[in-house]
């Protein structure tokens, strides 16, 4: 089970990943709407300080699954996952939407099924 876990993560890593890599393709920051009286750069920057503890982040949150004992921040990561589908569904009919290609959307569905199914492996995991 703790290799399923760990292949499954892997795999809900990669995603993750590869959605950060077409964030800042996309100018993600564009999206941050409640900074909208701010100019652009200043948004790219606070986007950027916003993911500066991500290392850190990804590599606890594979860490986690190593010792399967660090279960919360498995699970937040997990849970982000599927939330972060929905954040950006909720964007698609905006006007700020930079996410608009069907490999985006693999992507971040890839990211949320990912983490759904770590979410109930998990829950048959004793730690």
């Amino acid at each position: 089970m703790k290799s399923t876990v760990l292949t499954i993560t892997l795999i809900n890593l990669a995603f993750f990943i590869f959605h950060e890599i077409e964030a800042i393709y996309r100018n993600e920051w564009k999206m941050l709407t409640i900074l909208k009286n701010v100019s652009d750069p200043i948004k790219k920057r606070i986007y950027l300080y916003l993911h500066l503890p991500l290392p850190s982040i990804l590599v606890g949150y594979v860490y986690s699954v190593f010792i399967l004992c660090f279960y919360e921040f498995f699970i937040l990561f997990n849970l982000f996952a599927v939330i972060h589908l929905f954040l950006h569904i909720y964007f698609l009919k905006k006007s700020v939407n930079v996410f608009s290609l069907k490999f985006s959307f693999i992507i971040m569905i890839g990211f949320a099924l990912t983490g759904i199914v770590n979410l109930i492996l998990i829950s048959h995991i004793i730690c």
